[in-house]
């Protein structure tokens, strides 16, 4: 019920996926920390079993064509 009428410019991209690694862009109006928790518990969630992960909030060099906050997620 909170996520109603979004516009069309806010939203999670993931901008690149490979091998224990994604860089994800979040162009939301919520505050940095708050993505970054909800990132990481997602991370935890579904990881591969015994496997350490970390989320790290990095510079966005893309901000042009995806604008907001960056985060690497990496685990394995």
């Amino acid at each position: 019920m909170a996520h109603r009428n979004i516009p069309s410019g806010e939203n999670f991209t993931i901008v690149e996926f490979r091998l224990n690694f994604m860089l994800v862009m979040a162009n939301t109006p919520y505050p940095a920390d708050t993505t970054y928790g909800y990132l990481w518990a997602i991370a935890k969630c579904f990881r591969p079993l015994n496997t350490t992960f970390s989320v790290t909030r990095v510079e966005n060099l893309v901000a042009d064509e995806y604008p907001g906050n960056a985060y690497e997620i990496r685990w394995g």
